[in-house]
């Protein structure tokens, strides 16, 4: 084959490669072909990108919501447990401040009960129509009205006005007493025998003693104490003068007061004593000063001697058995059947037979 019949053959390919060359080389040159070509390929990528983003944001928000949420959570519970707490003190404080609130209302009412005489219903008036106090049935006279004392289960003392009155709960009958008008301290009732007695302690200075169930004053104004318990050691082996002596203190020394009229029978620094018609008077140093009725002082016992008393007689014996005997009156007394009984005792058991004689009572000792 010559050449011209094979130009002729690759003609025809070199056309078409030439075409497709030139297409391809207009199409790359082509701006609007690559503009497209470029968005189209932009396009897809952001897409992909988009979706991926998308997905992570997604999780993203997943996870801060629910982390959100578990925080939501976690308060939530630490607000109920802070109010429970809360609660708990509230309740607490309640409770004690109930309890404060309770114990000073009891209080204030207690103090308010010790100090009123009378309640805000017991209320009564006057001819003037002025309102006053009643108290456990007596109609007040005036606005300073109060209960002194309670004399016993009938029957009660009143201040009213500053007189003192005597008031009987059961025949309603009240009775003026002779009571001095000044404040007092107190006003301390107590039975003393038959009688119920009074000390009458007021504001300042001394005291007295008042016979209530006779209504009369017994001393004035002169003592700083009344042993008023007839139980104690102050009246041992002598209570039976609970109807006739009281003994009281004025200063250091003890007195022994006469209920009847008031009067001092004996003084002593360390301790009063009475028996039958004699006062003794125990003194520091021992001795016993020993008085008669009148009371006048007649004998002074020696620590070292015994005192006896019988048939009003008052014999006095040593450790050696010496013997003085004296009568009531404060005199020696003479013979008789009585001295000649003692002086008949031989010496040397004289003592010890006057102590074993009950007959004898045997004046207590100034140890």
């Amino acid at each position: 084959m010559d050449d011209n019949n094979l130009d002729q053959q690759n003609q025809p390919q070199q056309n078409e490669q030439d075409n497709t060359s030139m297409l391809d080389k207009v199409i790359q040159n082509n701006p609007f072909v690559k503009m497209g070509q470029s968005r189209y390929e932009n396009v897809q990528t952001q897409s992909v990108v988009k979706s991926t983003r998308e997905e992570a944001d997604e999780q993203l928000a997943a996870i801060n919501a629910q982390n959100a949420e578990y925080m939501r959570q976690q308060k939530l519970a630490e607000e109920a447990a802070k109010a429970k707490r809360t609660g708990i003190y509230v309740a607490i404080g309640i409770f004690f401040g109930a309890i404060f609130i309770v114990g000073g209302w009891l209080i204030v009412n207690a103090i308010i009960a010790s100090q009123r005489t009378v309640s805000p219903d017991e209320i009564v008036a006057n001819n003037n129509g002025t309102k006053y106090s009643r108290i456990e049935g007596y109609k007040c006279t005036s606005e300073k009205c109060e209960k002194a004392a309670d004399i016993d289960k009938d029957t009660i003392l009143v201040r009213d006005g500053g007189k003192h009155y005597i008031y009987n709960k059961t025949n309603k009958e009240k009775t003026l007493t002779a009571i001095e008008s000044k404040d007092y301290h107190a006003i301390t009732i107590f039975k003393w025998g038959n009688d119920s007695l009074a000390v009458l302690d007021p504001e300042s200075g001394q005291s007295a003693l008042y016979n209530v169930t006779a209504n009369r004053q017994i001393t004035d104004y002169s003592y700083d104490e009344f042993y008023t318990d007839i139980n104690s050691d102050t009246y041992k082996e002598m209570t039976w003068i609970a109807n006739n002596y009281i003994i009281a203190r004025n200063g250091s020394s003890q007195r022994l007061i006469d209920i009847s009229s008031g009067t001092e029978k004996v003084r002593a620094n360390k301790k009063v004593f009475v028996y039958d018609k004699y006062f003794f008077d125990y003194e520091t140093d021992g001795t016993i000063h020993v008085y008669d009725s009148t009371p006048k002082q007649f004998l002074v016992v020696k620590a070292d001697e015994s005192i006896f008393v019988k048939n009003s007689y008052l014999v006095i014996v040593n450790e050696k058995g010496s013997t003085s005997i004296y009568d009531s009156t404060g005199a020696k007394a003479k013979s008789s059947d009585f001295t000649k009984t003692i002086n008949a005792i031989k010496v040397n058991v004289r003592l010890r037979t006057l102590l074993n004689d009950k007959s004898y009572y045997h004046i207590p000792a100034n140890n």
